[in-house]
């Protein structure tokens, strides 16, 4: 006890697989977040001591999760070269990220493949595969940006809806013609094909909203519609009013391949 009598600060990360939960403990807050498949996140702080419901930043892991976990459990490095003695300050960051990987390892294979390929958003994402099932994975193997602007509805759907995953549901049920003009973009069979062009690690807030501002103009969307694919570069050229009309296809198709 402190000499105000408040308990000491628990610190760290523990992941409970009996209940299917993972702890994060901070100086001034304290995190849960359910594993999969039903995948949620609460929080309570110092300021708001009751629990809220949250969205974490989260990133899914590049390396083999299965591997790295019985590395760490078995005090081994990524060569399976086996640590005489680990610092007590490394210690706790194995164990965090040990937590963390029984976490991420609840999440099948392939749908951790299928997110990590978006830079930011990787939450909202998995939330929206979990909640939505079979539609929305096809749906993001489809056409990941269109899904992507599903899982964040709320910053392309005016106004905004109050329940954003149920609608989501809802609107997955439709054509993706009709998803698109929920989300604000031209509806037509052009703009799905372009969207369905754009690569997942371009698919950012900023640079999605300037295409679907871009798309509405035809020569935009006829000139994009041509690309084999589309990347951050392609998105920042056809946003631009005063330079894309300098952008012949044929630049347009380099930039793309980059």
């Amino acid at each position: 006890m402190s000499e105000n009598g408040d308990r000491k600060s628990i610190s760290g990360t523990f992941f409970r697989p009996e209940e299917g939960k993972l702890y994060v403990f901070k100086p001034n807050r304290i995190e849960v977040l359910k594993s999969w498949p039903h995948i949620m996140a609460w929080r309570k702080t110092r300021g708001k001591p009751g629990w809220v419901h949250f969205r974490p930043k989260i990133s899914m892991p590049a390396k083999d999760v299965g591997n790295r976990i019985r590395c760490l459990e078995g005090n081994e490095d990524d060569y399976g070269q086996k640590y005489l003695f680990i610092p007590p300050e490394l210690l706790k960051v194995r164990r965090e990220e040990l937590a963390w990987l029984k976490w991420y390892s609840t999440i099948p294979r392939e749908l951790r493949d299928l997110i990590r390929g978006f830079p930011a958003r990787h939450w909202h994402l998995l939330s929206f595969l979990a909640r939505c099932g079979k539609a929305a994975i096809e749906l993001t193997s489809s056409n990941p940006a269109l899904a992507w602007a599903l899982a964040s509805n709320w910053i392309f759907h005016n106004p905004p809806v109050q329940r954003p995953l149920r609608a989501a549901c809802s609107v997955l049920r439709k054509k993706q013609r009709d998803i698109l003009a929920w989300l604000g973009f031209p509806p037509t069979e052009a703009a799905r094909r372009v969207l369905a062009k754009v690569i997942p690690r371009a698919v950012r807030t900023n640079d999605l909203r300037a295409l679907r501002k871009a798309m509405g103009r035809a020569d935009v969307l006829n000139t994009t519609s041509h690309l084999v694919r589309i990347n951050t570069g392609v998105i920042r050229v056809a946003a631009d009013p005063e330079l894309f009309p300098y952008a012949s296809p044929s630049l347009l198709d380099e930039i793309s391949r980059c």
